[in-house]
């Protein structure tokens, strides 16, 4: 009885100072960042908010194609990268969304910089996207960015940034 009371008094102990360890009264010690830190990959969109410009396609019967040119900045944390693809889908604000654009691996391939992104690293790709027949005023741009990691693990970056 006496040692379950020990085990039980050590725990509640261990409870509490790793609770204690996280508290930190200090404001500016509190991250507001979601991107990368040097632990977990991160991306982000350039420039913000992204700027969109419509363009006639014929196969719209309603609404707009449109276009847009960005930068996706991918940093890799404590291992290494490796680019698959880039989801993009405009988003006009309700639950719907609206037409999606898949880059591949091997459009990425194309440019300068590597697929492969070493751990602590940062990597930019220059992308052109064109959406299709969108009937409202996109409001954002959501992104989803598969990745496989040093084990060949895959990993999701979700990324959105404003429509201006």
């Amino acid at each position: 009885m006496k040692r379950q009371a020990l085990v039980v008094l050590g725990l509640g102990m261990l409870s509490f100072l790793a609770t204690a360890c996280n508290l930190d009264p200090d404001p500016a010690s509190v991250a507001l960042s979601t991107g990368p830190s040097s632990f977990r990959a991160g991306a982000n969109f350039l420039p913000t908010p992204i700027l969109l410009t419509p363009f006639a396609d014929a196969r719209c019967g309603f609404g707009s194609a449109f276009a847009t040119s960005f930068r996706l900045v991918v940093t890799a944390g404590r291992s290494d990268l490796r680019m698959d693809r880039l989801t993009l889908q405009l988003l006009d604000g309700t639950s719907l969304g609206g037409p999606s654009v898949t880059i591949p691996s091997l459009e990425f391939a194309r440019q300068p910089a590597s697929l492969f992104i070493r751990a602590g690293t940062t990597r930019e790709f220059a992308l052109q996207p064109r959406f299709g027949c969108f009937a409202g005023r996109p409001r954002s741009i959501r992104g989803d960015l598969f990745v496989f990691d040093g084990f060949g693990l895959a990993q999701t970056i979700v990324l959105e940034s404003r429509i201006e």
